[in-house]
């Protein structure tokens, strides 16, 4: 058992503790809870917005909707999915690097003349975060990532 010299260095290991299950929490449910929110609105915005006709998308085969292109980072209590789906042919993605975009970006922001379904803006990420904060979710989430690891929320 650890001893504390006193009530303040008692608090902040407490404190300590907790941000660290924090993390824990928003590192495994929170973030599988979110990129299945962001997954869901990826189909919704950029797959359902039309069918291509001269590509055939890659979808969960390292696709946007890939979870596998979905990465996770957790510093100091902030959870931040991005997409790092790179373009099908390694050419369009140098293309893409060298405008300094990313296929992700390319297809929230839109491009070209935007006159057609595919070049015009496809936010899934405001989307997804938009409705991350209209539901109880990552509440949820998160009461059970702390759950888990011992502690638990009343009211």
């Amino acid at each position: 058992m650890k001893l504390f010299r006193s009530f303040q260095e008692l608090n902040k290991a407490i404190e300590k503790d907790i941000r660290q299950k924090i993390n824990n929490a928003l590192e495994n449910e929170v973030a599988e809870a979110a990129k299945a929110v962001v997954q869901n609105n990826i189909q919704e915005t950029v797959y359902d917005a039309g069918y291509p006709s001269w590509y055939q998308r890659r979808y969960y085969n390292n696709g946007l909707i890939d979870e596998d292109n979905l990465a996770v980072s957790v510093r100091d209590g902030e959870l931040t999915i991005s997409n790092t789906a790179k373009a099908r042919y390694p050419s369009w993605e140098r293309k893409l690097r060298a405008s300094g975009t990313t296929l992700s970006n390319l297809i929230i922001k839109g491009y070209g003349d935007r006159d057609q379904w595919y070049n015009q803006p496809r936010p899934y990420m405001e989307n997804a975060e938009n409705e991350l904060e209209d539901n109880n979710k990552i509440q949820a989430a998160i009461d059970a990532g702390l759950a888990r690891q011992g502690i638990r929320r009343t009211g």
